[in-house]
Protein backbone atom coordinates (compact mmCIF):
# COMPACT_ATOMS: atom_id res chain seq x y z
CA UNK A 1 0.00 0.00 0.00
CA UNK A 2 1.38 3.65 -1.11
CA UNK A 3 2.72 5.12 2.24
CA UNK A 4 0.73 8.29 2.22
CA UNK A 5 -2.34 6.28 1.95
CA UNK A 6 -1.30 3.82 4.79
CA UNK A 7 -0.68 6.78 6.83
CA UNK A 8 -4.29 8.55 6.22
CA UNK A 9 -6.50 5.81 6.63
CA UNK A 10 -4.55 5.72 10.06
CA UNK A 11 -5.64 9.56 11.02
CA UNK A 12 -8.07 10.41 12.84
CA UNK A 13 -11.69 9.47 11.95
CA UNK A 14 -12.38 13.48 11.47
CA UNK A 15 -9.46 13.57 9.07
CA UNK A 16 -9.15 10.75 7.45
CA UNK A 17 -11.53 11.32 4.48
CA UNK A 18 -9.58 15.16 3.76
CA UNK A 19 -6.38 13.36 3.51
CA UNK A 20 -7.33 10.75 1.50
CA UNK A 21 -8.92 13.48 -0.97
CA UNK A 22 -5.40 15.60 -0.84
CA UNK A 23 -3.51 12.51 -1.83
CA UNK A 24 -2.90 12.73 -5.52
CA UNK A 25 -3.54 9.85 -7.71
CA UNK A 26 -0.92 7.70 -8.65
CA UNK A 27 0.59 4.17 -10.01
CA UNK A 28 -0.91 2.83 -6.89
CA UNK A 29 -3.71 5.06 -5.46
CA UNK A 30 -7.25 5.32 -7.09
CA UNK A 31 -10.44 7.28 -5.89
CA UNK A 32 -13.64 7.12 -6.57
CA UNK A 33 -17.30 8.91 -6.43
CA UNK A 34 -20.18 6.94 -4.36
CA UNK A 35 -21.71 7.00 -7.72
CA UNK A 36 -19.47 4.91 -9.60
CA UNK A 37 -20.56 2.26 -11.43
CA UNK A 38 -19.87 -1.47 -10.68
CA UNK A 39 -18.20 -2.13 -14.50
CA UNK A 40 -15.62 1.62 -13.51
CA UNK A 41 -14.34 -0.52 -9.97
CA UNK A 42 -14.31 -3.54 -12.20
CA UNK A 43 -12.02 -1.68 -14.63
CA UNK A 44 -9.62 0.39 -12.20
CA UNK A 45 -9.27 -3.51 -10.38
CA UNK A 46 -7.84 -5.18 -13.17
CA UNK A 47 -5.62 -1.77 -13.93
CA UNK A 48 -3.91 -2.48 -10.57
CA UNK A 49 -4.09 -6.86 -10.87
CA UNK A 50 -2.37 -6.42 -14.36
CA UNK A 51 0.40 -3.50 -13.03
CA UNK A 52 1.91 -3.44 -9.36
CA UNK A 53 -1.22 -3.67 -7.50
CA UNK A 54 -2.95 -0.87 -5.73
CA UNK A 55 -5.86 0.73 -3.57
CA UNK A 56 -8.79 2.02 -4.45
CA UNK A 57 -10.72 3.89 -1.96
CA UNK A 58 -14.86 4.70 -3.14
CA UNK A 59 -16.65 7.53 -1.13
CA UNK A 60 -14.06 10.22 -2.69
CA UNK A 61 -15.06 13.06 -5.35
CA UNK A 62 -14.44 16.25 -5.05
CA UNK A 63 -15.00 15.71 -1.75
CA UNK A 64 -15.51 13.30 1.10
CA UNK A 65 -19.05 11.89 -0.18
CA UNK A 66 -18.62 8.58 2.21
CA UNK A 67 -21.18 5.45 1.14
CA UNK A 68 -23.92 5.46 4.09
CA UNK A 69 -26.53 6.99 1.56
CA UNK A 70 -25.21 4.40 -1.20
CA UNK A 71 -28.07 1.58 -1.23
CA UNK A 72 -27.01 -2.13 -0.26
CA UNK A 73 -27.86 -3.08 -4.07
CA UNK A 74 -24.89 -1.11 -5.86
CA UNK A 75 -22.50 -1.62 -2.97
CA UNK A 76 -23.01 -5.59 -3.01
CA UNK A 77 -21.87 -4.43 -6.99
CA UNK A 78 -18.78 -2.77 -6.41
CA UNK A 79 -17.78 -6.14 -3.77
CA UNK A 80 -18.79 -8.48 -6.63
CA UNK A 81 -16.96 -6.82 -9.34
CA UNK A 82 -14.06 -8.25 -8.77
CA UNK A 83 -15.07 -11.60 -9.65
CA UNK A 84 -18.27 -11.13 -11.55
CA UNK A 85 -17.12 -8.50 -13.99
CA UNK A 86 -13.39 -9.08 -14.40
CA UNK A 87 -11.85 -12.50 -16.46
CA UNK A 88 -9.94 -14.28 -14.51
CA UNK A 89 -10.77 -12.63 -10.78
CA UNK A 90 -8.78 -10.67 -9.15
CA UNK A 91 -6.94 -11.24 -5.65
CA UNK A 92 -8.81 -8.28 -3.31
CA UNK A 93 -9.37 -7.39 0.33
CA UNK A 94 -12.49 -5.00 1.17
CA UNK A 95 -13.32 -3.14 4.00
CA UNK A 96 -14.93 -0.32 5.74
CA UNK A 97 -13.34 2.64 7.31
CA UNK A 98 -14.93 5.41 9.32
CA UNK A 99 -15.08 8.93 8.34
CA UNK A 100 -16.38 12.20 8.50
CA UNK A 101 -18.37 13.25 5.26
CA UNK A 102 -18.28 17.24 3.81
CA UNK A 103 -21.30 17.82 5.68
CA UNK A 104 -19.96 16.97 8.96
CA UNK A 105 -21.64 13.89 9.69
CA UNK A 106 -20.21 10.33 10.33
CA UNK A 107 -20.14 7.63 7.53
CA UNK A 108 -17.78 4.93 5.56
CA UNK A 109 -15.36 4.79 2.88
CA UNK A 110 -14.89 1.49 1.04
CA UNK A 111 -11.62 0.60 0.64
CA UNK A 112 -10.18 -2.38 -1.70
CA UNK A 113 -6.81 -3.71 -2.17
CA UNK A 114 -5.59 -5.16 -4.90
CA UNK A 115 -2.68 -7.61 -5.54
CA UNK A 116 -0.70 -7.68 -8.01
CA UNK A 117 -0.89 -10.78 -10.39
CA UNK A 118 1.20 -13.06 -12.55
CA UNK A 119 -1.96 -13.46 -14.76
CA UNK A 120 -3.28 -10.86 -17.12
CA UNK A 121 -7.03 -9.89 -16.36
CA UNK A 122 -9.83 -8.54 -18.65
CA UNK A 123 -13.07 -6.97 -18.20
CA UNK A 124 -16.59 -8.09 -18.62
CA UNK A 125 -16.20 -5.98 -22.18
CA UNK A 126 -12.57 -7.77 -23.00
CA UNK A 127 -10.51 -5.33 -22.55
CA UNK A 128 -7.00 -4.96 -20.85
CA UNK A 129 -6.43 -2.03 -18.93
CA UNK A 130 -2.84 -1.35 -17.45
CA UNK A 131 -2.13 1.38 -14.38
CA UNK A 132 0.55 3.21 -15.83
CA UNK A 133 1.12 6.27 -13.49
CA UNK A 134 -2.35 8.16 -12.20
CA UNK A 135 -4.16 6.40 -14.87
CA UNK A 136 -5.74 3.02 -15.78
CA UNK A 137 -5.19 2.95 -20.00
CA UNK A 138 -6.40 0.24 -22.26
CA UNK A 139 -3.87 -1.77 -24.14
CA UNK A 140 -4.26 -2.22 -27.92
CA UNK A 141 -3.73 -5.22 -29.05
CA UNK A 142 0.16 -5.06 -29.72
CA UNK A 143 0.40 -4.19 -26.09
CA UNK A 144 -1.63 -6.78 -24.61
CA UNK A 145 0.44 -9.27 -26.29
CA UNK A 146 3.67 -7.67 -24.86
CA UNK A 147 1.75 -7.83 -21.62
CA UNK A 148 1.17 -11.88 -22.07
CA UNK A 149 5.09 -12.08 -22.66
CA UNK A 150 6.07 -10.05 -19.68
CA UNK A 151 3.59 -11.72 -17.18
CA UNK A 152 5.27 -15.37 -18.30
CA UNK A 153 8.49 -14.52 -16.35
CA UNK A 154 7.02 -11.93 -13.77
CA UNK A 155 5.79 -15.13 -12.58
CA UNK A 156 9.79 -16.48 -11.33
CA UNK A 157 9.69 -13.62 -8.61
CA UNK A 158 6.67 -14.81 -6.91
CA UNK A 159 8.08 -18.55 -7.32
CA UNK A 160 8.56 -20.69 -3.03
CA UNK A 161 11.74 -21.12 -2.91
CA UNK A 162 13.31 -22.76 0.66
CA UNK A 163 13.90 -19.73 2.66
CA UNK A 164 12.32 -19.54 6.59
CA UNK A 165 10.89 -16.19 7.42
CA UNK A 166 13.90 -16.21 9.90
CA UNK A 167 16.79 -15.47 7.39
CA UNK A 168 15.43 -12.18 7.27
CA UNK A 169 17.46 -9.10 7.85
CA UNK A 170 14.85 -7.65 10.68
CA UNK A 171 16.92 -4.18 10.65
CA UNK A 172 16.20 -4.14 7.02
CA UNK A 173 12.98 -5.21 7.00
CA UNK A 174 11.97 -2.46 10.17
CA UNK A 175 13.63 0.28 7.97
CA UNK A 176 11.09 -0.54 5.06
CA UNK A 177 8.08 -0.75 7.25
CA UNK A 178 8.66 2.69 8.32
CA UNK A 179 9.43 3.86 4.92
CA UNK A 180 5.93 2.52 3.92
CA UNK A 181 4.36 3.86 6.55
CA UNK A 182 3.87 0.79 8.31
CA UNK A 183 2.51 1.35 11.98
CA UNK A 184 4.21 -1.21 13.59
CA UNK A 185 7.39 0.46 12.80
CA UNK A 186 7.96 2.39 15.26
CA UNK A 187 8.53 -0.51 17.44
CA UNK A 188 10.34 -3.68 17.63
CA UNK A 189 8.83 -6.17 15.11
CA UNK A 190 6.64 -9.00 16.50
CA UNK A 191 6.90 -12.07 14.57
CA UNK A 192 3.39 -11.25 13.68
CA UNK A 193 4.47 -7.94 12.85
CA UNK A 194 7.22 -9.49 10.33
CA UNK A 195 4.81 -11.61 8.54
CA UNK A 196 1.90 -8.59 8.35
CA UNK A 197 4.69 -6.99 6.63
CA UNK A 198 6.03 -9.29 3.99
CA UNK A 199 2.73 -10.46 3.37
CA UNK A 200 1.33 -7.19 2.64
CA UNK A 201 3.88 -6.35 -0.07
CA UNK A 202 3.20 -10.38 -1.55
CA UNK A 203 6.52 -11.79 -0.66
CA UNK A 204 5.26 -15.02 1.19
CA UNK A 205 4.08 -17.91 -0.64
CA UNK A 206 0.99 -20.07 0.48
CA UNK A 207 3.16 -21.97 3.30
CA UNK A 208 4.47 -18.36 4.87
CA UNK A 209 7.92 -19.17 3.50
CA UNK A 210 9.50 -16.39 1.26
CA UNK A 211 9.16 -16.27 -2.65
CA UNK A 212 12.25 -15.23 -4.80
CA UNK A 213 11.33 -11.66 -4.18
CA UNK A 214 11.04 -11.92 -0.42
CA UNK A 215 14.39 -13.54 -0.30
CA UNK A 216 16.15 -11.05 -2.87
CA UNK A 217 14.64 -7.54 -0.68
CA UNK A 218 15.03 -9.12 2.88
CA UNK A 219 17.03 -12.41 3.32
CA UNK A 220 20.28 -11.51 5.18
CA UNK A 221 22.90 -13.46 2.51
CA UNK A 222 20.17 -13.68 -1.18
CA UNK A 223 22.80 -15.77 -2.70
CA UNK A 224 22.90 -18.56 -0.33
CA UNK A 225 19.17 -18.74 -2.24
CA UNK A 226 20.41 -17.42 -5.68
CA UNK A 227 23.77 -17.24 -6.97
CA UNK A 228 22.91 -14.83 -9.58
CA UNK A 229 21.78 -12.19 -6.91
CA UNK A 230 24.75 -9.90 -7.35
CA UNK A 231 26.53 -6.65 -9.02
CA UNK A 232 29.82 -6.91 -10.06
CA UNK A 233 31.60 -3.66 -10.73
CA UNK A 234 34.67 -3.13 -12.54
CA UNK A 235 37.17 -0.56 -13.20
CA UNK A 236 39.44 -0.28 -16.31
CA UNK A 237 42.02 1.71 -16.98
CA UNK A 238 41.51 3.66 -20.03
CA UNK A 239 39.25 2.95 -22.81
CA UNK A 240 39.40 -0.93 -23.82
CA UNK A 241 38.80 -4.11 -21.56
CA UNK A 242 41.85 -5.84 -23.23
CA UNK A 243 42.39 -9.22 -22.87
CA UNK A 244 44.88 -11.65 -21.49
CA UNK A 245 48.28 -10.01 -20.15
CA UNK A 246 46.91 -6.76 -21.72
CA UNK A 247 44.11 -6.47 -19.61
CA UNK A 248 43.43 -3.06 -18.05
CA UNK A 249 41.55 -3.62 -14.98
CA UNK A 250 42.20 -1.75 -11.91
CA UNK A 251 39.29 -3.41 -9.04
CA UNK A 252 36.73 -5.93 -9.74
CA UNK A 253 34.48 -6.72 -6.89
CA UNK A 254 31.49 -8.63 -6.03
CA UNK A 255 28.48 -6.95 -4.11
CA UNK A 256 25.54 -8.98 -2.54
CA UNK A 257 23.04 -9.08 -0.03
CA UNK A 258 19.84 -7.54 -0.06
CA UNK A 259 19.55 -5.90 -3.39
CA UNK A 260 19.18 -2.07 -1.83
CA UNK A 261 22.56 -2.90 0.26
CA UNK A 262 23.88 -4.45 -3.50
CA UNK A 263 22.94 -0.93 -5.59
CA UNK A 264 24.02 1.19 -2.53
CA UNK A 265 27.37 -0.28 -2.47
CA UNK A 266 27.73 -0.72 -6.71
CA UNK A 267 27.07 3.05 -6.52
CA UNK A 268 29.42 3.98 -3.70
CA UNK A 269 32.04 2.30 -5.90
CA UNK A 270 31.29 3.67 -8.93
CA UNK A 271 30.98 7.53 -7.55
CA UNK A 272 34.59 6.90 -5.91
CA UNK A 273 36.12 5.49 -9.34
CA UNK A 274 34.66 7.35 -12.07
CA UNK A 275 37.29 10.08 -13.77
CA UNK A 276 36.55 13.47 -12.99
CA UNK A 277 37.14 16.97 -15.14
CA UNK A 278 37.24 20.44 -13.49
CA UNK A 279 33.69 22.44 -14.57
CA UNK A 280 31.07 24.87 -13.28
CA UNK A 281 29.33 23.29 -10.91
CA UNK A 282 25.41 23.92 -10.06
CA UNK A 283 26.87 25.93 -7.30
CA UNK A 284 28.24 28.39 -9.51
CA UNK A 285 32.01 27.32 -8.51
CA UNK A 286 34.69 25.55 -10.22
CA UNK A 287 35.34 22.01 -9.09
CA UNK A 288 35.89 18.13 -9.72
CA UNK A 289 32.66 17.25 -11.83
CA UNK A 290 31.92 13.32 -12.90
CA UNK A 291 32.14 12.61 -16.54
CA UNK A 292 28.71 11.46 -16.40
CA UNK A 293 25.65 12.79 -14.65
CA UNK A 294 25.14 10.95 -11.28
CA UNK A 295 21.65 11.07 -11.69
CA UNK A 296 22.30 9.26 -15.26
CA UNK A 297 24.46 6.42 -13.98
CA UNK A 298 22.65 5.57 -10.72
CA UNK A 299 19.66 5.31 -12.34
CA UNK A 300 21.22 2.65 -14.83
CA UNK A 301 22.56 0.94 -11.73
CA UNK A 302 19.11 0.91 -10.02
CA UNK A 303 16.93 0.07 -13.44
CA UNK A 304 19.37 -2.76 -14.07
CA UNK A 305 19.60 -4.73 -10.81
CA UNK A 306 15.52 -3.95 -10.08
CA UNK A 307 13.71 -4.88 -13.50
CA UNK A 308 16.60 -7.68 -14.47
CA UNK A 309 15.64 -11.36 -15.54
CA UNK A 310 16.47 -13.01 -12.07
CA UNK A 311 15.54 -16.45 -13.83
CA UNK A 312 18.76 -16.51 -15.68
CA UNK A 313 20.89 -18.00 -13.12
CA UNK A 314 24.20 -18.25 -14.70
CA UNK A 315 24.65 -14.28 -15.26
CA UNK A 316 24.57 -11.12 -12.87
CA UNK A 317 24.29 -7.20 -13.38
CA UNK A 318 27.39 -6.16 -14.50
CA UNK A 319 28.93 -2.70 -14.49
CA UNK A 320 31.72 -1.54 -15.87
CA UNK A 321 33.61 1.88 -15.76
CA UNK A 322 36.08 2.85 -18.62
CA UNK A 323 37.58 6.62 -19.10
CA UNK A 324 35.52 7.63 -21.36
CA UNK A 325 31.80 5.71 -20.51
CA UNK A 326 30.28 3.55 -18.31
CA UNK A 327 28.35 -0.01 -19.72
CA UNK A 328 25.69 -1.24 -17.35
CA UNK A 329 24.74 -4.74 -18.21
CA UNK A 330 21.75 -6.93 -16.93
CA UNK A 331 20.26 -10.42 -18.16
CA UNK A 332 16.93 -10.31 -19.65
CA UNK A 333 15.16 -7.59 -22.67
CA UNK A 334 13.04 -4.99 -22.39
CA UNK A 335 9.66 -5.75 -23.95
CA UNK A 336 8.30 -5.93 -27.08
CA UNK A 337 10.28 -4.13 -30.04
CA UNK A 338 11.97 -1.19 -28.18
CA UNK A 339 14.68 0.37 -31.04
CA UNK A 340 16.28 1.81 -27.89
CA UNK A 341 16.61 5.27 -29.41
CA UNK A 342 12.93 7.47 -28.13
CA UNK A 343 12.11 6.29 -24.71
CA UNK A 344 8.95 7.78 -25.53
CA UNK A 345 8.20 4.32 -27.49
CA UNK A 346 9.43 2.44 -24.30
CA UNK A 347 6.29 0.64 -22.50
CA UNK A 348 6.25 0.29 -19.12
CA UNK A 349 5.65 -2.77 -18.00
CA UNK A 350 7.49 -3.92 -15.06
CA UNK A 351 9.30 -7.73 -14.87
CA UNK A 352 9.29 -7.91 -11.25
CA UNK A 353 6.56 -5.92 -9.64
CA UNK A 354 7.16 -6.74 -6.14
CA UNK A 355 10.82 -6.04 -6.32
CA UNK A 356 9.96 -2.86 -7.95
CA UNK A 357 7.58 -1.67 -5.70
CA UNK A 358 9.14 -2.19 -2.26
CA UNK A 359 12.05 -0.62 -3.92
CA UNK A 360 10.20 2.41 -4.49
CA UNK A 361 8.67 2.80 -0.98
CA UNK A 362 12.55 2.88 -0.02
CA UNK A 363 13.46 5.26 -2.08
CA UNK A 364 15.57 2.81 -4.03
CA UNK A 365 14.38 3.59 -6.92
CA UNK A 366 10.95 5.70 -8.66
CA UNK A 367 7.89 5.50 -9.88
CA UNK A 368 8.29 2.97 -12.66
CA UNK A 369 8.36 4.01 -16.13
CA UNK A 370 10.31 7.25 -15.52
CA UNK A 371 13.51 5.92 -15.45
CA UNK A 372 14.99 5.19 -19.18
CA UNK A 373 13.27 8.95 -19.71
CA UNK A 374 15.16 10.48 -16.86
CA UNK A 375 18.49 9.41 -18.10
CA UNK A 376 18.05 10.04 -21.31
CA UNK A 377 16.59 14.35 -19.87
CA UNK A 378 19.66 13.98 -17.53
CA UNK A 379 22.25 13.29 -20.50
CA UNK A 380 20.46 15.78 -23.09
CA UNK A 381 20.55 18.96 -20.59
CA UNK A 382 24.59 17.56 -19.54
CA UNK A 383 25.21 18.06 -23.28
CA UNK A 384 26.42 14.50 -23.70
CA UNK A 385 25.46 11.62 -26.18
CA UNK A 386 21.93 10.40 -25.35
CA UNK A 387 21.90 6.89 -23.29
CA UNK A 388 23.03 4.25 -26.11
CA UNK A 389 20.97 1.06 -25.36
CA UNK A 390 21.68 -2.81 -27.00
CA UNK A 391 19.71 -5.62 -26.45
CA UNK A 392 21.60 -8.83 -27.63
CA UNK A 393 20.01 -12.49 -26.90
CA UNK A 394 18.35 -12.74 -23.83
CA UNK A 395 20.77 -9.15 -22.38
CA UNK A 396 20.50 -5.38 -22.46
CA UNK A 397 23.36 -3.14 -22.58
CA UNK A 398 23.62 0.32 -21.30
CA UNK A 399 26.18 2.98 -22.10
CA UNK A 400 26.80 6.41 -20.94
CA UNK A 401 29.01 8.15 -23.16
CA UNK A 402 31.22 10.91 -21.23
CA UNK A 403 31.86 14.51 -22.96
CA UNK A 404 35.35 13.15 -23.46
CA UNK A 405 34.60 9.81 -25.81
CA UNK A 406 35.03 8.66 -28.82
CA UNK A 407 31.43 8.81 -29.49
CA UNK A 408 30.28 5.87 -32.26
CA UNK A 409 29.71 7.00 -35.71
CA UNK A 410 25.84 6.83 -35.07
CA UNK A 411 25.80 10.02 -32.94
CA UNK A 412 25.36 12.32 -35.85
CA UNK A 413 22.71 10.35 -37.45
CA UNK A 414 18.93 11.62 -37.80
CA UNK A 415 17.04 10.14 -35.26
CA UNK A 416 14.73 7.63 -37.44
CA UNK A 417 18.06 6.68 -38.99
CA UNK A 418 19.44 5.31 -35.38
CA UNK A 419 16.02 4.13 -34.66
CA UNK A 420 16.33 1.95 -37.64
CA UNK A 421 19.75 0.98 -36.12
CA UNK A 422 17.97 0.02 -32.88
CA UNK A 423 15.55 -2.58 -34.86
CA UNK A 424 18.54 -4.53 -36.37
CA UNK A 425 20.43 -4.69 -33.00
CA UNK A 426 17.21 -5.66 -31.20
CA UNK A 427 15.98 -8.12 -34.25
CA UNK A 428 18.90 -9.54 -35.92
CA UNK A 429 18.06 -9.48 -39.51
CA UNK A 430 15.33 -7.69 -41.02
CA UNK A 431 14.17 -7.06 -44.57
CA UNK A 432 13.31 -3.64 -46.08
CA UNK A 433 10.52 -4.39 -45.19
CA UNK A 434 10.35 -5.40 -41.91
CA UNK A 435 11.91 -2.35 -41.11
CA UNK A 436 9.70 -0.14 -42.78
CA UNK A 437 6.95 -1.50 -40.91
CA UNK A 438 8.63 -1.87 -37.38
CA UNK A 439 9.57 2.35 -37.56
CA UNK A 440 5.75 2.94 -39.37
CA UNK A 441 7.62 4.43 -42.65
CA UNK A 442 7.14 3.43 -46.52
CA UNK A 443 9.35 1.27 -47.96
CA UNK A 444 11.55 4.14 -50.02
CA UNK A 445 12.33 6.06 -46.53
CA UNK A 446 13.29 3.24 -45.00
CA UNK A 447 15.90 2.32 -47.96
CA UNK A 448 16.73 5.85 -48.07
CA UNK A 449 18.03 5.42 -44.17
CA UNK A 450 19.43 1.94 -44.20
CA UNK A 451 21.34 3.32 -47.22
CA UNK A 452 22.98 5.74 -44.93
CA UNK A 453 23.74 3.78 -41.93
CA UNK A 454 25.74 0.73 -44.68
CA UNK A 455 27.39 4.29 -46.14
CA UNK A 456 28.75 4.93 -42.39
CA UNK A 457 29.53 1.28 -42.32
CA UNK A 458 27.47 0.15 -39.54
CA UNK A 459 24.89 -1.88 -41.23
CA UNK A 460 25.19 -4.76 -44.42
CA UNK A 461 23.02 -5.84 -47.12
CA UNK A 462 23.22 -9.29 -47.75
CA UNK A 463 21.94 -11.18 -50.71
CA UNK A 464 22.29 -12.53 -54.62
CA UNK A 465 20.75 -9.30 -56.61
CA UNK A 466 18.49 -6.36 -56.19
CA UNK A 467 15.31 -8.52 -56.33
CA UNK A 468 16.37 -10.89 -54.58
CA UNK A 469 13.20 -12.08 -52.02
CA UNK A 470 15.39 -13.26 -49.46
CA UNK A 471 17.78 -10.24 -49.21
CA UNK A 472 18.26 -9.08 -45.68
CA UNK A 473 19.85 -6.24 -43.18
CA UNK A 474 22.03 -6.67 -40.55
CA UNK A 475 24.72 -4.88 -37.97
CA UNK A 476 27.96 -5.12 -38.95
CA UNK A 477 30.99 -5.06 -37.05
CA UNK A 478 31.72 -1.06 -37.42
CA UNK A 479 32.61 2.30 -35.29
CA UNK A 480 30.07 1.45 -32.84
CA UNK A 481 31.65 -1.89 -31.83
CA UNK A 482 35.29 -0.41 -31.96
CA UNK A 483 35.28 -0.11 -28.33
CA UNK A 484 33.34 -3.01 -26.82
Amino acid sequence: MDANVAMALEADVAERGQRLLAIGENQWYDRKSSRVSAGTVARALTAFANAEGGVLVIGLRDGVEGIDSVSPKRQTAWRAAAVDLVRPAVRYEIREVDCVNDDGEPDRLMVIEIDASSMVHATGQDEVVLRTGGQSRTLTFAERQTLFHQKSPSVFEATSIDAAVDSVDSALLREFAAAAGFPCASAVLTDADVLDVLSARSLLDSDGRLNIAGVLLFARRPEAFLVQAQIRMTKYRGRVRGTGADQQIERDERFEGPLATQIAAASEMVDEVLPRRRALGSAGLFGPTPVVPEAAWREGIVNAAVHRSYADYGDYVRVDVFDDRIEIRNPGQFPGKWSGVDPGELRSYARNPRIARVCSDMSVGQDRGEGVRRMFDVMGKAGLPPPHYEQPVEMTRLTLWSDTADVPAESGLKPLTRRLLGFLRAEGVLSTGDVAALAGVSRPTAATHLRVLREAELVEWVGRSSTDPRAYWRVRGGDWKRLL
